[in-house]
């Protein structure tokens, strides 16, 4: 696959960013209600919001950011699970070694691991999930 930057333009970066932003409140708040409302573990908690919120941010970003295709929805959603399952391990790495061997807080940690699989995501989302090819043209 050839790399073409103009092909990620700027709308879809800030529709992206928008629907980020909704799946980075799911993900804070239901890692805050795991884990200091029910008492669940630190890790197990921010993995379970991650996921959770995961699936939010693949059903805006099908039928907003990129546009829904009829009969694409099972292979998008196939390929964006592979890059949330990297997304995951990128996100539990960044909080576990920022926690446990930088001494940063849960939060603070979870706040930066964000910024790493936003840019992660965006860039294999425009390139594999929601690739060019199956956008709708308007």
């Amino acid at each position: 696959m050839k790399f073409n930057i103009s092909r990620i333009n700027f709308f879809k970066l800030l529709k992206f960013g928008t629907v980020g932003g909704i799946s980075v409140l799911i993900d804070f708040s239901l890692t805050w209600l795991l884990h200091n409302g029910l008492g669940l573990n630190g890790l197990i908690s921010s993995s379970l919001g991650f996921l959770f919120s995961s699936i939010c941010n693949f059903l805006l970003n099908n039928y907003w950011t990129f546009g829904a295709v009829n009969g694409e929805g099972t292979k998008r959603f196939i390929r964006f699970v592979c890059i949330c399952a990297i997304g995951l391990l990128l996100n539990t790495a960044t909080v576990y070694v920022l926690t446990h061997w930088g001494g940063l807080g849960l939060y603070f940690s979870k706040l930066i691991a964000v910024i790493v699989v936003f840019n992660w995501s965006f860039l294999a989302s425009s390139l594999f999930a929601f690739k060019p090819s199956d956008a709708i043209r308007s």
